[in-house]
């Protein structure tokens, strides 16, 4: 196992749940991670999380093996804006979903692109909450990705969420103040060397997704300057160092932020952030 370390770090679970964590100032709403569910599952998960009040925040869809698709995700039990969230969608039906949506008042919040032996599928999370405006793109060549992501950071956007297979990448953008940065198509020492550079200029790991090529896992990453709790990250763990690092970072008050699954190998492989509630 690899470990990005700044200020604290966290890990993930395989089918892993966590109860609410209090704080001194309030009560931090209740929340559950699960990972390694297949598409029924996962759907089944979905549909008690959301009948018990919980919303997504994070869904993340991988393989194995050029296997069928798993999910890993987290959610919380917070009140707030409508939402809307679908996944096994091809490019074409993603559009359609986006473009349904957006005529409804929705905007995207989160999307996960992933590979099965039909080609590359898409997960996303809607919702109608407020933004001073925000601009989407999906499927891209690193060519057309890098553009994109050169005009938007010049107008004023900050990319607040990524996607990547070997396929091509994708990315939500809010137009948000303050400094960031991203990078993709990362090997894990290269992942390693970004974080150690910019957690010593004082930015946090805010999301990571790993997924598989040719030529083995590369990391998609952004970072940025937001928040002050303590946080820990970390990368390449097998299913048993995920859990095992998800129930240690829960005992001592941590939730998970993000994960990601992907291959390595031929063997299931996690990355995660978690955060100090």
């Amino acid at each position: 196992m690899e470990i990005s370390r700044r200020a604290a770090l966290t890990g993930g679970s395989a089918l892993a749940l966590a109860a609410g964590l209090p704080t001194a100032a309030f009560a931090f709403p209740a929340w559950e991670a699960r990972s390694g569910l297949n598409a029924a599952q996962y759907q089944a998960v979905f549909d008690q999380m959301t009948a018990q009040g919980y919303r997504p925040l994070v869904v993340d869809g991988y393989s194995v093996g050029g296997g069928d698709p798993l999910f890993a995700a987290i959610w919380m039990q917070l009140p707030g804006a409508a939402w809307v969230a679908r996944h096994n969608m091809n490019a074409g039906a993603y559009q359609n979903a986006f473009d349904t949506f957006q005529t409804q008042g929705f905007r995207p919040r989160w999307i996960t692109s992933y590979p099965t032996p039909g080609g590359d599928l898409y997960a996303a999370i809607w919702d109608k909450s407020g933004s001073a405006g925000w601009v989407a793109r999906h499927g891209l060549s690193p060519a057309a990705f890098q553009q994109a992501f050169d005009q938007f950071t010049a107008q004023g956007y900050r990319l607040t969420c990524t996607s990547a297979t070997m396929n091509g990448q994708s990315g939500i953008w809010e137009k948000l103040p303050g400094p960031f940065y991203a990078y993709s198509g990362m090997t894990s020492a290269a992942y390693q060397q970004r974080f150690d550079q910019l957690g010593a200029q004082g930015f946090r790991l805010r999301q990571v997704k790993g997924y598989n090529t040719m030529a083995g896992p590369r990391f998609a990453a952004i970072w940025d300057q937001d928040g002050s709790s303590a946080w820990e990250a970390h990368h390449n763990m097998n299913a048993v160092q995920f859990q095992q690092t998800f129930d240690q970072l829960n005992a001592a008050g941590f939730w998970l932020s993000d994960v990601t699954g992907y291959d390595s190998g031929g063997q299931v492989t996690y990355a995660g952030i978690w955060q100090k509630a």
